[in-house]
């Protein structure tokens, strides 16, 4: 029998740099809470040298795709390659990721997606960030300490040094509300490539009137503003949304503007992209994916249709890489997505989370209606130190689940017989009276919770 495996080149010229400078390699490890490849404050923080193997069953997010190559291999020969930008029409002039082998990666560019703050000063019903400040630097890995202006000054100082060129992508959050970006855009704009998703509400006016280098084709350097349209949001201001775009694009800033197509306002894209034609201003319709903070997700066989009919080619849901014929299933793994929903009642001793539960090993969970695999969460004290948990809780998975299928479910913590504190919330699936899955190194997903008395809060 072969042996395979997956390399990919994310960790040496493409990775994301969270608020607090943390580094990993992909948005899909971000996601499933793998952990970072460093700090890059560190003074031995360094990039991969080389493509490593890669555990992710499937690449499903577009940036990842954009930037990232991978090599499928067996018995250590290339069966298929798949380059960064396979997938076209997201791309500037430059392609140093295109042509890297795995023998001589890219090392001269870099990809960079950087995330300078989380909090956004909008409240989007499919986004995570509407939560608020406070609570979204709790939950969010690598949310804080958010660096300061200096660091940050002095992160890119040594980027520019190492690299000769790269792509920045900034991204929040609302990265306005970081201090650092301006005074970082002026100093990279003359070296990089920039593009920053903002939805455009803050600091428009300062950015036109500061030193940043708007975007030459030429060079492919300075910077590009995607303005994102969120028109369902509870601040957002039409009247604004326009003065600020169409001064980007006098003033040789904006790229276009993107539409996010989340159910709620997905049918409202044909409306503005005729208004924006009006400008000639590109409005690009981006496939909304995840859970909503009521706990849906996915689209009707109406909405995917409208989403295929007016998408570009690089977006389309189908896009996505499926790598598991590569990589060697566990017996027994789960994969968690997890969103908040509201409490069941005011004193908020009982909180209900919506989780995505899918089956990433090879076992059938519960075969003939069995029910001895359950999802579960256990409670454990925030302080380092022996981990003992103080609750568990638990929701039946109501069937069957073979592997590589999903089920959504619904489970409550309760947390009336707990004593106030700082803790963290683990998600795992556990087979009763036998093992939890991350004991045999299944992910969980982790989230800090801050508990009163009676009631459960969330980073409030």
């Amino acid at each position: 029998m072969s042996t395979r495996e997956v390399r990919c080149s994310a960790g040496v010229n493409f990775g994301l740099l969270y608020p607090n400078g943390d580094v990993y390699r992909c948005m899909r490890d971000y996601n499933t809470r793998m952990p970072p490849i460093g700090n890059i404050l560190d003074d031995d923080f360094a990039w991969h040298d080389r493509p490593l193997t890669c555990q992710q069953r499937v690449c499903n997010t577009s940036c990842d795709s954009d930037w990232a190559s991978k090599w499928l291999m067996s018995d250590g020969a290339v069966d298929r390659h798949v380059p960064a930008t396979e997938w076209n029409d997201v791309t500037q002039q430059r392609h140093p990721w295109r042509d890297q082998t795995l023998e001589n990666p890219q090392h001269d560019a870099i990809m960079l997606i950087w995330t300078p703050t989380l909090p956004c000063n909008y409240s989007c019903s499919y986004c995570g960030c509407a939560a608020g400040k406070a609570q979204v630097l709790r939950e969010f890995p690598s949310a804080t300490p958010e660096l300061t202006v200096a660091q940050w000054q002095d992160v890119f100082a040594r980027l520019i040094k190492q690299f000769s060129w790269g792509q920045i992508q900034t991204n929040g959050g609302e990265p306005f509300l970081s201090d650092a970006l301006i005074p970082v855009f002026e100093q990279i704009s003359q070296h990089f490539s920039v593009n920053v998703v903002t939805n455009a509400s803050l600091k428009m006016y300062e950015l036109t009137r500061s030193r940043v280098k708007a975007y030459d084709a030429a060079s492919d350097t300075g910077l590009q503003i995607t303005a994102s349209l969120h028109p369902t949001s509870h601040n957002f201001r039409w009247d604004s949304f326009l003065g600020n775009v169409l001064m980007l694009k006098g003033n040789g800033l904006l790229r276009g503007v993107n539409f996010v197509g989340w159910p709620g306002q997905l049918f409202m894209y044909e409306y503005y992209r005729d208004v924006f034609a009006k400008y000639d201003v590109e409005v690009l319709l981006q496939p909304w994916v995840g859970m909503d903070n009521e706990g849906y997700q996915g689209y009707t066989p109406a909405e995917s249709e409208y989403v295929q009919l007016h998408t570009r080619s690089s977006r389309k849901l189908e896009n996505q890489l499926d790598l598991s014929d590569y990589i060697a299933m566990p017996d027994h793994a789960a994969e968690l997505e997890v969103s908040r929903l509201n409490p069941r009642d005011e004193g908020g001793r009982e909180h209900i989370f919506a989780v995505r539960v899918t089956n990433a090993g090879t076992n059938t969970w519960n075969p003939a209606g069995a029910g001895d695999v359950r999802l579960g969460t256990r409670l454990f004290p925030a302080s380092r130190g022996k981990r003992i948990a103080v609750r568990e809780d638990r929701a039946d998975l109501l069937g069957p689940i073979a592997s590589g299928e999903g089920r959504d479910v619904e489970i409550t913590v309760r947390t009336d017989e707990v004593a106030p504190g700082d803790y963290e919330l683990a998600f795992d699936v556990v087979h009763e009276n036998k093992f939890w899955f991350a004991d045999l190194g299944s992910a969980e997903f982790r989230m800090p919770l801050v508990v009163g008395h009676p009631s459960l809060r969330i980073a409030s």
